[in-house]
């Protein structure tokens, strides 16, 4: 401490000698004087020099907050606590870039990267020389017809063909009356052979409706030549390994199409031609 304003005289035993300077001027004492010689509190800071005490000549712990003036008191208590710790202060700047060091050693080999993306188009390349021939491919499938071309000149007259077989001199068809076919319930289907006359051959035949009664109608369930008047008039040869045959005439089968009560009338008939038959 620097100034007091109020000291314990029997703390300042060291400093008698000063007190005697102060008291008597340059006389010399003529006993030494101890804190038994001052009478309490009769001392005071103005009796001391400034400056002239030092902590030296104060024993530790022998003067107590209570004896400090209340300025001193005040001073010593004015340090508070610590406050709450601040906010992190901002990044600082980069510092330098540093030297740089020696040169590493060859890392390990890196692993194989992603494929790039596709290149642009390269330019067309010089054709090649032609390959070899390849095999053949299967037969494709056949093509649409195509138009008709345009018609050829006319060729020069042919020489006179051969003498032909003898055609066909006429046809009739034949229905007779007697071979009508009724159908109802009684008879919903029924079959008739109708000739041809002599010297003529079946080629065709068939049968019509000529009536009907429901709604009904007939169905040809068979058409064609009658097996039983079928006869081999050439024998078998190289140009006909069966033989030649005629039909002498055409058999039909038809049948009731319709309701319960319906009836149908039907007239078979065979066509006939008079031909002169190949031998």
């Amino acid at each position: 401490m620097k100034h007091l304003r109020t000291l314990r005289p029997w703390q300042l035993v060291a400093c008698i000698a000063i007190i005697a300077l102060a008291l008597g001027g340059t006389a010399t004492a003529a006993k030494k004087l101890t804190g038994k010689d001052i009478a309490r509190e009769t001392l005071t800071g103005a009796h001391i020099k400034n400056k002239s005490l030092t902590g030296s000549d104060i024993k530790n712990g022998s003067i107590g907050e209570s004896q400090l003036s209340s300025a001193a008191r005040q001073k010593l208590n004015s340090a508070g606590t610590p406050g709450a710790k601040g906010d992190k202060g901002d990044k600082g700047d980069p510092g330098a870039p540093g030297a740089a060091g020696p040169k590493g050693d060859k890392g390990d080999k890196g692993d194989k990267g992603d494929p790039g993306e596709p290149g642009p188009k390269g330019d067309k390349g010089d054709p090649g020389e032609p390959g070899e021939p390849g095999e053949p491919g299967p037969k494709g499938d056949k093509g649409d017809k195509g138009d008709p071309g345009e018609p050829g000149e006319r060729g020069p007259k042919g020489d006179k063909g051969d003498k032909g077989d003898p055609g066909v001199s006429g046809y009739e068809v034949v229905g007779p009356l007697e071979k009508q076919i009724n159908l109802d319930d009684g008879n919903t289907k029924d079959t008739q052979s109708v000739a041809c006359p002599a010297n003529e051959v079946a080629v065709a035949g068939g049968a019509v409706t000529l009536s009907s009664t429901g709604g009904a109608d007939a169905v040809i369930l068979e058409s064609g030549p009658d097996p039983t008047q079928v006869t081999q008039y050439s024998p078998a040869d190289a140009d006909n390994p069966n033989g030649r045959w005629k039909a002498q005439a055409w058999k039909v089968t038809v049948k009731r199409d319709g309701d319960p009560g319906s009836t149908v009338k039907v007239q078979p008939y065979v066509v006939c031609i008079a031909a002169q038959l190949a031998q």
